[in-house]
């Protein structure tokens, strides 16, 4: 990388508009972000799209939410996020197209000869609610609040485990789980997953030097009656079989990337609690 060595040698240095944009600018930034580019760097080579901070969201009622304001990894760059006072959800982040900028909105000053050219370019995001049909975004959805796609949450809670709680509803039999409580995003940001499946129904999913199949995850179900303490382990059984206080598994890829777990349950379980564990 390039630096100006101080102190400046005798004589002073020429410095020009070029030398000081090319070295405190240029380099500094290529530095960031290839940091950035390789934390979300996918086994595929590629990088998405994440939160590097803000983009916090608070509920309004009524299903509105606010998003504050923030900075994004988008499209290979550090980008200014902005908020918006009220959505629904879901909502997308999206990258607004380079806006340029005259000296007077930077430096609120004309050059020597009067004149107001382009000095600078500024990128940013904006929040829809209808996702873009080209390029990347990040979603804002309200189950994780974009929190799978917080760049804190992908390098720092891959737990290697993930489990929730559902309940039985009445005697309804099967309790089904998937999107969005087993998602995709979520096993990734979990330490699950090294990356993401794509929509298919293929069994496997292959990357460079990597396979994932979805029989690699150790699934655990655990069931408590209603008003109980105790948990029972429930066994699993055959996808597509039905036989009471058992759970299966699809053995593919479904849906938008998610595993599909049924329990089966007798009236032992009604209006119990159900506890998945999935661990990878």
């Amino acid at each position: 990388m390039k630096k100006f060595v101080f102190p400046v040698a005798n004589g002073g240095a020429p410095f020009t508009n070029d030398s000081i944009v090319g070295i405190l600018q240029e380099e500094q930034s290529a530095a960031l972000e290839a940091i950035v580019a390789g934390l979300t760097a996918h086994w595929n080579g590629t990088q998405q799209a994440v939160i590097l901070s803000g983009c916090e969201v608070t509920s309004l009622g009524a299903s509105l939410y606010s998003i504050n304001d923030g900075f994004v990894w988008i499209n290979g760059k550090i980008t200014r996020a902005t908020g918006t006072g009220s959505t629904t959800l879901p909502a997308y982040i999206i990258e607004n197209a380079v806006t340029d900028l005259l000296s007077t909105d930077v430096t609120n000053a004309t050059f020597e000869d009067a004149s107001n050219p382009i000095l600078a370019t500024e990128t940013t995001t904006f929040v829809d609610t209808v996702a873009p049909g080209s390029g990347e975004y990040i979603t804002i959805d309200d189950v994780a609040f974009g929190n799978t796609y917080r760049l804190e949450t992908m390098i720092g809670a891959r737990t290697g485990k993930y489990a929730f709680t559902v309940t039985k509803v009445g005697s309804t039999s099967p309790t089904v789980v998937g999107v969005p409580t087993i998602s995709t995003p979520i096993l990734r940001a979990q330490g699950l997953l090294s990356d993401s499946f794509p929509i298919t129904g293929s069994v496997s999913t292959f990357y460079p030097n990597k396979k994932v199949e979805l029989i690699d995850f150790h699934v655990q179900v655990w069931a408590k009656v209603y008003g109980g303490t105790y948990w029972t382990q429930i066994p699993p059984m055959i996808y597509g079989a039905t036989t009471a206080n058992h759970y299966s598994m699809a053995d593919s890829i479904i849906g938008a990337g998610a595993i599909n777990i049924q329990i089966y349950t007798d009236s032992t379980f009604d209006n119990g609690d159900f506890r998945v564990v999935i661990i990878g």
